[in-house]
């Protein structure tokens, strides 16, 4: 009796390991109710202590006892049972305001389960032990505490993949609970993990020294011979590498190895699968209600949420901790809102296209902030999501937004309001003089620019758009000098194109030099060319070429403009394809917040209306 850790030891080798089952096909049923609804309806919370475990939440357990017990009509054939998901920055189907619409996977044929019960299993006494060791092992920090959890989960995944535990409603019922529960807890050790990360990063930072990373290879001591190396890096810099490894355990990288997210995604399938097609003989005989999302489910998802709200700060994934959304895109999803249509607004990984704009070019955070919390008191239908749009496609009738996560949204319309991004020449000193003496004089310069004696207007390129953008901004560059000239920077050709000929009868100078560099002044900017002389004026116009953040125009073959916006056909902001809205930077040739928010309260009302549209014509 006196030595627990010995017989706890003997136990665990005694104990058989659950065989673990090949990969099959699943099902997934179509949840018609709005996730936003069901998850809030739920409110689950998981202890670790090994005490509790006998006696779950008997929410929780009263609701799986319903779940595992609602099978579906057995004389429905597979095909017609679909893989379910949520909406995504797309609107409500016919039937509801608040509806979510279906994920479909490939069908195929399930192989079916034993119905042995005299087998039994040792996922129970494998869950007490891993949770034991997981109670002891509650302060993680990195790099160490990474092979556990990893491990942790390797368990998880067998106890997943039994074969035994789905022979019987109750073992059914009990692996389900056991996996959710346990999968929970290893999600918060990771925020641990990520909380020590940022102590460790702090602590270093108040001590001013630097902190050190080795890389080596896996299984060779660190020697002198060895292929290692080791990197001093500022502390923030440290901490934003050490997330990026916390992240690649949790989510995989991509390479189909097993991770915390995959086993997630492996349960929803499975449990779906159960659902579908009672894998036990001595499950009740009730009809699973095709209106409710399974609870063994909603487990699940909320194990995802409490991931998906861990301080990661990995931009490339998820972006700032709050959505970063225009003023266009804000107007479009409360018009959406008020017509009580249901909606998610995801980001863009666009955060770089931003470093560069001016203050009145982009939304004061403050606004932003008190807009979107605005909508999600007023307007229950609106969701905003934390997750990076990666991919939009068309799929017959509806459009699928693929986030980068791997979570896939489905909806009747699109709403496009990225923004979009300059390219600038590669010029010495460009970068510094723009937008203090370099100006595209198509937008609103500020009231401070007085006239100048002498103006000059940059070509950079021989495309058409950019050379008829160019005499666009030499005419509008004349309100503020009656002498203009055009800078080609060494492409000499450009004198005989007929727009610039057309441009020497009214006043214009041409001059073809190569530029080498710019020289931005108080109140002028000076040029110095390639052969050494230099010319100095008050203004120089110049309209960079724009690209459009996202892949997304492409992937839904929209028609574009010459200057590289979306082409929006009336009023409504509707593009080339039907169902798919433009605003905001992304279709419009002034970057103006206030036309933005025009523009995406009249999407948001033209997509209402072409819903009630195509509602009459069903």
């Amino acid at each position: 009796m006196g030595r627990p850790a010995k017989r706890r030891q003997a136990l665990a080798a005694a104990l058989p390991s659950p065989p673990v089952q090949d990969d099959t096909p699943f099902l997934s049923l179509l949840s018609h109710q709005s996730m936003i609804e069901t998850i809030s309806q739920v409110d689950l919370n998981f202890c670790v202590d090994p005490s509790l475990m006998p006696d779950l939440s008997s929410e929780i357990l009263g609701g799986l006892q319903l779940e595992l017990g609602k099978v579906t009509d057995c004389s429905r054939p597979a095909s017609d049972v679909l893989s379910g998901s949520n909406t995504s920055l797309t609107l409500d189907s016919p039937a509801s305001n608040s509806v979510s619409v279906a994920t479909v996977s490939p069908i195929s044929p399930i192989s079916p389960i034993s119905q042995t019960s005299s087998r039994s299993c040792s996922c129970l006494a494998t869950f007490y032990l891993t949770v034991d060791d997981l109670c002891k092992n509650e302060k993680l920090s990195f790099p160490s505490g990474l092979p556990f959890l990893r491990k942790t989960i390797s368990t998880a995944s067998v106890i997943a993949h039994c074969q035994i535990c789905p022979t019987s409603h109750l073992s059914a019922m009990q692996n389900i609970q056991l996996l959710g529960t346990l999968l929970m807890s290893v999600g918060q050790q990771y925020g641990v993990i990520l909380e020590s990360i940022d102590k460790e990063a702090k602590a270093s930072m108040d001590q001013k020294e630097l902190k050190r990373l080795r890389f080596s290879e896996v299984g060779v001591e660190y020697s002198a011979e060895a292929p290692s190396y080791s990197l001093e890096l500022n502390p923030s810099e440290w901490a934003d590498l050490a997330k990026k490894a916390v992240k690649a355990e949790v989510y995989g990288n991509g390479r189909g190895e097993e991770c915390l997210w995959s086993v997630l995604n492996y349960l929803e399938k499975r449990q779906a699968q159960w659902h579908a097609v009672p894998p036990h003989q001595d499950c009740p005989h009730q009809h699973h209600q095709s209106e409710e999302e399974p609870f063994c489910i909603k487990i699940l998802h909320k194990a995802k949420e409490s991931i998906e709200a861990l301080k990661w700060k990995c931009r490339e994934l998820y972006g700032p901790d709050k959505p970063n959304i225009g003023t266009a895109g804000l107007s479009a999803a409360m018009a959406l809102g008020r017509a009580r249509r249901s909606a998610i607004v995801l980001d863009v990984n666009d955060h770089g296209s931003r470093l560069h704009e001016t203050i009145s070019q982009t939304i004061s955070k403050l606004i932003q902030d008190e807009t979107i919390a605005e909508i999600k008191t007023k307007f229950k239908t609106i969701m905003f999501s934390r997750a990076t749009a990666a991919s939009v496609r068309e799929k017959g009738i509806v459009f699928e937004v693929e986030d980068v996560t791997g979570r896939r949204w489905k909806g009747r319309k699109v709403i496009l309001a990225m923004s979009s991004r300059d390219i600038r020449p590669d010029i010495a000193g460009y970068e510094e003089a723009w937008g203090k003496n370099i100006f595209d004089v198509s937008q609103c310069l500020d009231d401070g620019k007085r006239e100048t004696a002498q103006a000059a207007v940059l070509i950079t390129s021989d495309s058409p758009s950019s050379i008829e953008a160019a005499v666009l901004s030499a005419h509008l560059a004349r309100q503020f000098s009656p002498d203009i000239t055009f800078l080609t920077n060494g492409l000499s050709h450009i004198e005989r194109h007929p727009q610039i000929l057309g441009t020497k009868n009214a006043g214009f100078r041409i001059d073809n030099r190569p530029i080498k560099s710019l020289e931005s002044l108080e109140t002028s900017v000076a040029v110095q060319f390639v052969d050494g002389t230099e010319s100095v004026y008050g203004l120089i116009a110049h309209k960079p070429r724009k690209i459009i953040s996202g892949p997304f125009a492409k992937q839904l073959d929209l028609e574009m403009t010459s200057e590289g916006s979306i082409l929006v056909e009336n009023e409504f902001q509707e593009t080339s394809t039907r169902g798919v809205f433009a605003v905001g930077d992304s279709a419009s040739f002034l970057k103006e917040e206030n036309a933005g928010a025009s523009a995406g309260w009249l999407a948001g009302v033209g997509a209402n209306l072409q819903i009630a549209e195509d509602d009459m014509s069903v």
